[in-house]
């Protein structure tokens, strides 16, 4: 898991918000579910709707 954050946090091609929310989003244990609603209220976020734009193409940037 440590290698997907580090690639994260080193992308050159997202967003500060973006990467914010990806990096919240490997914090949800695998098979767990978590709206757009909590992710962007962890995050300090008061729009779902930001955080789903933000995960449109999610992780496209992981090869």
């Amino acid at each position: 898991m440590e290698d997907i954050r580090e690639t994260v946090r080193k992308a050159g091609n997202i967003t500060e918000f973006q990467r914010k929310v990806y990096l919240e989003l490997l914090n949800v244990p695998a098979g767990e579910t978590v709206s757009y609603g909590e992710l962007a209220r962890r995050i300090g976020c008061r729009s779902a709707r930001a955080v789903g734009q933000a995960l449109t193409g999610s992780l496209h940037f992981i090869h």
